[in-house]
């Protein structure tokens, strides 16, 4: 027993010798392996959580650079625009002490409460709030149709871009009836021109043209009593109807009897336009900018807007307009164009002002109404002919032209003369410009694919043919945009203007540059080409234009027998070679005019 230790019991055996260290290194072991599967997942997570933070980080940036850009649209004062702007970027940036909802919130509640305060303290941050939150929406809904579409087959597709178009159509119309101003003239301009737009906003934008609601005749009643500066309307009117025969972007008009019995209409420019329209311009320029950056490459759109910036400010000077009514009317009757075949009604004299514009009362029908035309038997062609009598005469010899045919502006008399209306928007040619045109149409009529490329590039118009084009190609390609763009006549077949449909020339050769002052010819030209498909006939103005050319080309210089020099903006004077030999041909010939 006493082997046993004394106690009875055999001595407890040690394992700590034995089993003690295998034990530890199994413990060991198994920690590591938990340790490293802990900080793999830790990195996983980490990477996780990186990933989703640079991506939180780039939409920041989009919301920051978002912020920029309204701040840019809504500040007028740069001291402003610095310190507010720097306010609402600085509440968007992220503070890692915050977390994700404590940063994203007082970065939304001060840019809302920015909004909402400039939208409330100035009008014009309200306009402009209200036109990109209208437009943003139209702008992503067709880069969602864009990108879905093409993974669709065809029958899907269409459908799918018709509901796109009816939608799109619908907001664009409800922007501009709503905000009126300068988008409610865009409007009008886009809807005239079915041949450049999809069907459904063609249709839906024609409206524009009738429907634009009326202002009430109290503000109407307000600006006459102003600006004739006598306290009722009834000393200068002995009847007026309140009701407007014609409401348009910038004024109304209406029908009135004065005190000597003669009937007029008084066109009355509204409240408030001119400041919003240059905001309108300005919010405009922002948006071409950014279309022509990054998805309508095909075409100059910066020129157009700052033609218009040119332009607009004329067209709230009524003085200016009864001016330029006498001065166009003087013109076509010098010539025996007005009335024989265009009618220009008759100043006011004692009813212009900057704000109110007196003229004759001409009862017509507008010139796309065609169930009156047949039933009154308006020959198309020489409607369309006469009009393009008029053009001619008044941009390739006068060099001052109306710019807004629209259908709005023209009515069609019941003998079938036609009657312009609305002398807001001319444009003046210098007469280097007058001349280029002159021999640009007389080379349309030459129909030399040489001559007219030589006299497009003269017009100061790039385009960005491929240089590894041939001659030939090149020539061809500027043929169809000398036809498409400034003529009314047939284009070849498969060849579309619409920059939209596959088989545009624009897709092919984009334009890179186009002089801001040309664009009131090709806006001109494309309303005509527009009426054409209007009232339904194929008429090439160039024809009609060819024998005014030849009087413009006469009128710079009636000795110019050996060729005609053309003068150029550039330091090298141009001879027109092959159209100027064709040119001179036709000089020497007395029964071309």
């Amino acid at each position: 027993m006493g082997g046993l230790g004394g106690s009875g019991r055999p001595p407890r055996r040690r394992h700590l010798s034995f089993v003690g260290p295998s034990a530890f290194t199994v413990d060991a072991i198994v920690g590591d392996a938990r340790r490293k599967a802990a900080v793999e997942e830790l990195d996983e997570r980490s990477r996780t959580r990186s990933i989703f933070s640079r991506v939180l980080y780039s939409l920041g940036l989009f919301g920051r650079v978002a912020a920029v850009m309204l701040a840019q649209v809504l500040l007028p004062s740069p001291w402003l625009h610095i310190l507010r702007a720097g306010l609402v970027i600085g509440a968007a940036v992220p503070n890692p002490e915050r977390g994700k909802f404590a940063r994203t919130l007082p970065a939304l509640v001060m840019l809302r409460s920015y909004i909402l305060a400039s939208s409330w303290v100035v009008k014009a941050h309200s306009r402009s709030v209200d036109f990109w939150t209208r437009v943003i929406p139209i702008y992503v809904g067709y880069k969602y149709t864009q990108v879905v579409a093409p993974l669709m087959n065809e029958a899907r597709q269409a459908r799918m871009w018709k509901k796109r178009h009816e939608w799109g159509a619908e907001a664009v119309y409800n922007l501009c009836v709503e905000l009126r101003g300068f988008y409610l003239k865009d409007g009008q301009f886009i809807g005239s021109r079915a041949d450049f737009i999809p069907e459904e906003w063609g249709e839906k934008l024609a409206l524009l043209q009738d429907n634009v609601p009326p202002v009430k005749f109290e503000e109407i009643d307000k600006v006459l009593c102003s600006e004739a500066q006598v306290n009722s309307i009834y000393q200068v009117f002995k009847a007026i109807d309140k009701r407007p025969l014609a409401s348009a972007t910038i004024a109304q008009v209406h029908l009135g009897i004065t005190r000597t019995a003669k009937s007029i209409v008084v066109k009355v420019q509204y409240d408030d336009q001119e400041s919003l329209m240059e905001l309108d311009l300005r919010n405009l320029r922002n948006l071409a900018s950014f279309l022509q950056t990054h998805d309508m490459k095909f075409f100059d759109l910066l020129s157009v807007v700052s033609e218009f910036e040119a332009q607009i400010p004329l067209e709230f000077d009524f003085i200016e307009e009864a001016s330029m009514m006498k001065t166009i009317g003087d013109n076509l009757r010098k010539v025996g164009i007005c009335p024989a075949k265009v009618v220009i009604p008759e100043v006011e004299e004692d009813l212009v002002t900057r704000r109110v514009l007196g003229m004759d009362y001409i009862e017509g029908v507008r010139v796309d109404d065609t169930k009156t035309l047949n039933l009154w038997n308006v020959n198309r062609e020489e409607l369309v002919r006469s009009l393009g009598e008029a053009y001619g005469q008044m941009i390739l010899v006068d060099g001052v032209f109306h710019a807004d045919p629209h259908p709005g502006n023209l009515l069609v008399l019941p003998d079938s003369r036609v009657a312009m209306l609305d002398f807001g928007q001319c444009k003046h040619l210098d007469e280097t410009l007058r001349l280029k045109l002159c021999a640009f149409y007389l080379s349309i009529c030459s129909k030399d694919p040489n001559a007219i490329a030589q006299t497009f590039r003269e017009l100061g118009i790039v385009l960005d043919i491929p240089v590894e084009a041939s001659q030939l190609r090149s020539n061809y390609l500027i043929s169809i945009y000398a036809n498409g763009l400034f003529d009314t006549g047939p284009l070849p077949d498969g060849i579309d203007i619409n920059p939209f449909a596959n088989s545009s020339p624009l897709r092919e050769v984009p334009i890179s540059e186009f002089p801001a002052e040309l664009f009131m010819v090709l806006r001109t030209m494309g309303l005509l080409r527009a009426l054409c498909c209007t009232v339904g006939c194929e008429v090439a103005l160039s024809e009609v234009f060819r024998p005014f050319a030849l009087a413009g080309l006469r009128k710079a210089d009636r000795h110019a027998k050996e060729g005609i020099v053309i003068p150029s903006a550039s330091t090298r004077p141009v001879l027109l070679q092959k159209t100027i030999m064709k040119i001179s041909e036709m000089l020497t010939d007395p029964d071309t005019i």
